[in-house]
C-alpha cells in the first residue's frame, strides 16, 4: 500500500506542479492580453493624433497659400502705385522745365516786340 500512497503523492505533486505552471502561464497570458489591449489603445490614440496633425498641417498649408496670394496682390498694388507716382513725377518734372522755358520765350518775344 505504501507504494500506492507514494505514487499518489508523486502524482499529486506533479499535478500541483502542473497546476502552478498553468496558473503562472494564465497570469502571463492575462498580463500579455492586458498589455496588447493597452497597445491597441495607444495605437488608436496615436492614429487620432496623426490625423489631427495632418489636418492642422493641411490647414496651415492652405492658409500659407492664401497668405502668399494676398501678399502677391499687395505687392502688385504697390508696384502699380510706384509706377503711377514715377509717371506723375516725370510729368511734373517736364512741366517744371517747360513752364520757365515757355516764360523765357514769352519774355524774349515781349522784349523783341517792344
Amino acid at each position: 500500500m505504501e507504494h500506492n500512497q507514494s505514487t499518489t503523492c508523486l502524482h499529486e505533486d506533479q499535478i500541483q506542479g502542473q497546476s502552478r505552471k498553468i496558473a503562472e502561464l494564465e497570469a502571463r497570458a492575462d498580463y500579455k492580453d492586458k498589455r496588447i489591449d493597452e497597445l491597441k489603445t495607444d495605437m488608436h490614440e496615436l492614429k487620432e493624433s496623426i490625423e489631427k496633425l495632418e489636418t492642422t498641417i493641411t490647414q496651415f498649408i492652405l492658409k500659407s497659400v492664401n497668405d502668399d496670394s494676398d501678399l502677391k496682390e499687395y505687392i502688385n498694388k504697390l508696384e502699380n502705385r510706384v509706377t503711377s507716382l514715377e509717371s506723375r513725377q516725370d510729368t511734373i518734372y517736364k512741366l517744371v522745365i517747360a513752364i520757365p522755358t515757355f516764360l523765357a520765350i514769352l519774355g524774349a518775344i515781349a522784349v523783341y516786340i517792344k
